[in-house]
């Protein structure tokens, strides 16, 4: 069940997976599906299990289930020119809406020179993506190579924060949006500030995230983390930035972890050079019962001749009132792991990892006390077949139960051992808490493959479901066209979701009705022109 009160929790809810019931409903409560199509609804609220029914039925509709894995897809042109994002490391680049229909949306720009940032949105989990067509304020923005978006996340209030990876200024500036909505969809954006620039001085490749977090007095913030290496490429860095509210408005809005205006503090600096110039990312998450932020750093792949993975390691930046502070960097065990995506619960801070000598895909926790488990023992890897140098990138969801999880990563499908490891193929994994179902994992030989391909961008905000975002699709290095693969819980007649498909008698009005287990009742109308 995916439940939030973003003014009652406000960000906790997005990254710690607090959850308070409220009113049954249906997402989208309105539709117009012609006849023989199909419309996802989903139940918001109430308490699971639900059950869906027909309580209007003019059209001769159906209801039942869908593919829980939606494959890779190019996302469409604006146009007639693809729209990019900077290169994935596991950070957040799409997010579930809190608010309106609960849409999933991100945002791309075309190649150089420049370009607007347009909004890319779907109101069906994950099936289908269109462009939501530019406001006359839409953003206009640098779009050169290696330029573009890098991460995205919503504050509880619905406001949406961009990290924007500016190539020909080399520096990584903020941008603030205000959704706007017809009849409860995603209809555009308002800019609200930006580009304003992070803070610090970087060197290398940079990764960055952003997130909505809350402090330990409970107010709502932002957390901006940005990863680079010193010039020589010889010692991984990564520094932090905390916002003084909701709303930054110049530099001096980004503090240090101890509240100093328009600085950063250095939580890393690893003179051990994990990760080189190119082959590095940090990324964080924030553990709900304490607030603390647990930062994660590994080695990635980012090109065709990358540095050998090493250990995952992690980092807690204890929480105090409206700071945080650093603790000491710390080794994990498992040998030869890529780095993938973190997620975090009220309970639990999650890494996703990818083992180089065996090809599996394994997870990580640390608990409110400090204590990790590497890997976590009741949780095997869903690919186990020897495949070696062949499990990538990924990300991943874990859901508020802390039992299930839904995650999409890349494996290379080659012939053998001798296989270009960059050639790229998505699966998709959902974990029940007992078992995991597997999708679309290629055979090797696999002649499908995306050359030379690599990194992928998740999302945010989403309890049961995570997108892979995929932007290196056309054979060249960091950028290229969007494509986007999600794995979700499966619709059904019972579950969160389900599928209606309307029948052949036109005109006609259905209503598609879901009860929950208290049986309160909540419907959608549906018109079929």
């Amino acid at each position: 069940m995916r439940s939030r009160v973003a003014v009652a929790c406000g960000a906790f809810l997005a990254i710690a997976g607090c959850k308070i019931t409220r009113a049954l409903a249906v997402s989208p409560p309105s539709a117009e599906v012609g006849p023989g199509g199909q419309q996802v609804f989903t139940a918001l609220g109430g308490t699971g299990p639900y059950t869906w029914s027909l309580s209007g039925n003019a059209s001769g509709a159906s209801l039942g289930g869908g593919p829980g894995y939606v494959p890779m897809r190019a996302a469409p042109a604006v146009a007639g020119a693809a729209q990019q994002q900077h290169w994935g490391g596991g950070q957040p680049v799409v997010v579930r809406d809190n608010h309106g229909n609960h849409d999933l949306f991100t945002f791309g720009s075309p190649g150089a020179p420049s370009g607007t940032l347009s909004l890319l949105r779907s109101g069906d989990q994950g099936e289908t993506w269109s462009w939501v067509p530019p406001e006359s304020s839409a953003l206009a923005v640098e779009s050169a190579v290696n330029a573009g978006l890098i991460s995205a996340a919503q504050d509880g209030a619905g406001t949406v924060h961009l990290l924007f990876f500016r190539a020909g200024f080399l520096d990584i500036a903020y941008y603030r949006l205000a959704l706007t909505y017809s009849g409860g969809a995603i209809a555009g954006y308002t800019a609200l500030a930006g580009p304003i620039v992070i803070p610090g001085a970087y060197a290398g490749d940079r990764r960055g995230t952003i997130r909505a977090v809350t402090t330990a007095g409970g107010a709502e913030v932002l957390a901006v983390l940005v990863a680079a290496s010193d010039p020589g490429g010889t010692r991984l860095q990564g520094s932090m930035c905390i916002t003084s509210g909701l709303a930054p408005a110049s530099p001096d809005d980004f503090q240090s972890l101890g509240g100093a205006p328009n600085a950063v503090t250095m939580i890393v600096d690893d003179a051990r050079g994990a990760g080189g110039s190119h082959d590095h990312a940090l990324l964080f998450a924030q553990l709900g019962a304490t607030h603390d932020l647990w930062v994660f750093a590994g080695n990635i792949v980012a090109e065709a001749g990358p540095t050998a993975p090493a250990t995952i390691n992690r980092l807690r930046l204890t929480a105090s009132g409206s700071t945080w502070t650093p603790r000491t960097l710390a080794d994990g065990s498992a040998s030869g792991a890529w780095l993938m995506g973190v997620a975090g619960t009220a309970h639990y801070a999650w890494v996703m990892y990818g083992q180089y000598a065996d090809g599996q895909v394994r997870f990580a926790r640390v608990d409110s006390g400090g204590a990790y488990e590497e890997p976590v023992a009741s949780i095997p890897s869903p690919v186990n077949d020897g495949r070696i140098n062949q499990t990538l990138a990924g990300v991943f969801t874990v859901h508020p139960d802390e039992r299930r999880i839904w995650a999409v990563f890349a494996r290379d499908p080659g012939p053998g051992p001798t296989a270009q490891w960059y050639d790229f193929t998505p699966t998709g994994a959902s974990w029940d808490g007992s078992q995991w179902q597997l999708k679309s994992d290629a055979p090797q030989g696999d002649p499908n493959a995306i050359a030379f391909a690599d990194g992928l961008g998740g999302s945010v905000g989403w309890d049961d479901g995570v997108v892979g975002v995929l932007t290196k699709t056309d054979g060249t290095s960091f950028d290229g066209a969007i494509s986007l693969a999600t794995m979700r819980a499966a619709p059904g007649t019972t579950g969160t979701s389900v599928v209606y498909t309307a029948g052949p008698t036109h005109p006609a009005t259905d209503e598609v009705t879901v009860t929950d287990a208290d049986g309160k009742k909540a419907s959608a109308s549906v018109s079929v022109p």
